[in-house]
């Protein structure tokens, strides 16, 4: 009888230790950059995000500022300009994911990024048009369609709840059944297309994607940006004129 615990505490153990060795791998970068993105997230800019914030956080300085929102923030802050507009004494992170109305951001504050980033302020970025609609995190369909993690904090089960937080604060956890998906999308052709829009979204080491890049993602190759046209005057101008 104590030769079978014995066998079993040794059998958990060396699970233990397995699943301990392989988080700590797959929050390296020469690891995950050879690997495919989570898909556990409704969109893959989540993980990338949280990996820019982890290289911030082992270099040893601690997320004063962050911004949350909808793409407005994504594309529009920039926090090494704000950082240098504060005289340079702190330091801040964008946390902005595309799509997103209100209810959703607050729902990924609370339950991913303030843990995660543990910052002394929020900034909390919105359009007036996305409050109006009120459209709860449980209804979002970003979420709904894509968002395993998502549905997961949305749900009334305590317990569904707690497995999402699970999932999303364990590597090893995000990268279940992410090979097949991979393989599933490479033979539709979907993964290229997947690669070409991480690489038109690449964000900075804060978390800023340009919105340069997003306007070159939208326009036609070798396309140049539409001017604008002055209107020729009319009859009556002229005469005016004359």
């Amino acid at each position: 009888m104590q030769r079978g615990w014995l066998r079993l505490s040794i059998v958990l153990l060396g699970w233990a230790a397995c699943a301990v060795t392989a988080n700590e791998l797959l929050r390296r970068d020469a690891v995950t950059r050879r690997l495919p993105p989570p898909t556990c997230f409704y969109q893959d800019g989540v993980s990338e995000r949280a990996t820019a914030l982890r290289r911030v956080q082992d270099t040893g300085q601690d997320i004063d500022v962050l911004f949350v929102g909808s793409s407005i923030v994504r594309s529009n802050i920039s926090p090494h300009a704000f950082d240098r507009a504060r005289g340079g004494d702190r330091i801040s992170f964008n946390a902005g994911l595309s799509g997103l109305y209100p209810d959703s951001v607050g729902l990924y504050a609370r339950r991913y990024w303030m843990p995660l980033a543990r910052p002394r302020v929020v900034v909390h970025c919105f359009r007036m048009a996305d409050v109006i609609a009120r459209v709860r995190a449980q209804d979002d369909p970003r979420f709904n369609k894509h968002g395993w993690v998502e549905r997961k904090w949305t749900s009334d089960a305590a317990w569904k709840r707690t497995t999402g937080d699970l999932v999303a604060r364990n590597p090893l956890l995000q990268y279940q059944g992410v090979l097949g998906a991979a393989l599933r999308d490479l033979g539709r052709g979907a993964r290229y297309a997947r690669l070409l829009e991480r690489d038109a979204h690449a964000i900075d080491d804060r978390g800023w994607n340009k919105t340069t890049a997003l306007l070159a993602a939208l326009r036609p190759a070798g396309a140049s940006m539409p001017r604008r046209r002055t209107p020729a005057p009319s009859r009556s101008s002229r005469s005016r004129r004359r």
